[in-house]
């Protein structure tokens, strides 16, 4: 299926349970590199710290909020940076505001010097937990099998050295680049 190139806003008017959900899905095509995807998933990261703060921690408006991207190569690249959260239906519109609120503080705030030091600790100390698991090696071998690429033997130092290469810069450019509020669907899940 080809992203729309623009924005696609649905309400659906189903059910009777006394609640809505809210999907939001950027989407596009994607420069596929090592350090394109650590900086496409870092600006997710960065969106979703900010999205549970302001939604569910300062406005309480819900339980939970998520925020996950994910990049494919076959049979395009493509992106997809998918928020989901469930409210009160007579919140959503408010809800969205403060998601877009927060998706152009995410594009617009420069990352210091200091924070890209703190997001490479962490994304380095999450590499070394998820390498001791199977399931890292498998999805390593998967992604290399579906792109035609050769194995490589060291994939936890290939991703090191992309961790150690992300810059401020390259998640800034990211941010801006895949969270275009210009190119978007909305789907709300309202009440019947």
């Amino acid at each position: 299926i080809t992203p729309p190139a623009g924005v696609v806003e649905t309400t659906v008017r189903k059910g009777i349970a006394p609640r809505s959900e809210v999907s939001i899905v950027f989407s596009g095509p994607f420069e596929d590199s090592g350090v394109g995807r650590l900086a496409l998933r870092t600006a997710t990261l960065l969106l979703q710290a900010r999205l549970s703060d302001a939604l569910r921690e300062q406005l309480g408006a819900t339980y939970a909020i998520s925020a996950e991207s994910e990049a494919i190569r076959n049979p395009r690249p493509e992106y997809r940076v998918t928020i989901n959260w469930t409210c009160d239906p007579t919140k959503v519109d408010d809800l969205v505001k403060r998601v877009f609120q927060e998706v152009a503080a995410v594009r617009n705030t420069p990352i210091s010097g200091e924070q890209i030091v703190r997001i490479r600790d962490f994304l380095q100390r999450d590499l070394d937990r998820a390498s001791t698991e199977n399931g890292f090696f498998l999805n390593a071998l998967l992604r290399h099998y579906e792109s035609s690429e050769p194995l490589k033997t060291d994939v936890v130092s290939e991703q090191t050295g992309d961790i150690k290469a992300l810059t401020g810069e390259a998640v800034t450019q990211a941010a801006l680049k895949y969270l275009d509020p210009a190119r978007y669907v909305r789907v709300t899940l309202m009440p019947q």
